[in-house]
């Protein structure tokens, strides 16, 4: 959730901009996932060895996140018109696709039904989908995905996974997950990638765990502004 609300607050190159715009009219959330399935490269982490990132971590000279990114945007802003396409996207073949889809339905909350994340979170192969159907589940909430998760966390033998549906578990207020939901919906995606190293830093303002809020101009010329924004698991 953090990881993602960091680049609500950042932009897009001209080279992100070819992929169509998240806003971009006349293009359907299906079009959409096709789209990244046929762009996506796995393979740009795929292949590299796990002390280097690999399986979790893209490159930084890779610019796949942004199609990750535009694609993300696109189909939360289609709202309930892009569940059933997702939802579809969770059975593909691809497993890039599907971890996209479990990734995405989470935003879509009260508009997706719990059976097909469970279903997934029980029996998809790839541990980073469970991992997500886990996140997606916990977002969405309710008893009867209570009682899955409880379940499920006893037979599962990944200990990411597992950790996920901790969180899932642990999971009171779910207000934060609507809001980031809502923030993406509205997202210019014209401003994703602006931040570069050597140039001076896009202003932005986030809110602090206890609700204050900081603008970063407000520092300049003052003091050095260090933003860490804490991974899930860590």
């Amino acid at each position: 959730m953090l990881r993602l609300l960091i680049l609500l607050g950042i932009a897009v190159s001209t080279e992100a901009a070819t992929l169509g715009g998240g806003q971009q009219e006349g293009v359907t959330p299906s079009e959409w996932i096709a789209r990244f399935t046929q762009q996506w490269d796995n393979s740009v982490w795929g292949n590299r060895p796990r002390k280097e990132g690999g399986g979790y971590m893209l490159p930084a000279d890779c610019n796949l996140w942004k199609l990750r990114m535009e694609t993300m945007q696109a189909l939360v802003a289609a709202g309930p018109d892009a569940v059933e396409p997702l939802l579809e996207a969770l059975r593909s073949q691809d497993v890039a696709t599907r971890i996209l889809a479990a990734q995405t339905l989470g935003f879509l909350g009260k508009h997706v039904p719990s059976k097909p994340l469970v279903k997934a979170l029980r029996e998809d192969p790839e541990a980073s989908v469970r991992l997500y159907a886990a996140d997606a589940l916990g977002m969405i909430g309710g008893v009867d995905v209570r009682e899955s998760l409880e379940l499920l966390k006893e037979s599962e033998k990944n200990k990411d996974v597992r950790k996920h549906i901790m969180y899932a578990l642990g999971r009171k207020n779910r207000d934060g997950a609507a809001a980031a939901a809502d923030r993406l919906a509205a997202w210019d995606i014209s401003k994703m990638d602006t931040a570069h190293v050597g140039r001076m830093a896009p202003d932005f303002e986030l809110a602090t765990v206890n609700g204050k809020r900081y603008r970063l101009s407000s520092f300049r010329g003052k003091k050095a502004v260090v933003l860490v924004f804490i991974y899930g698991d860590t």
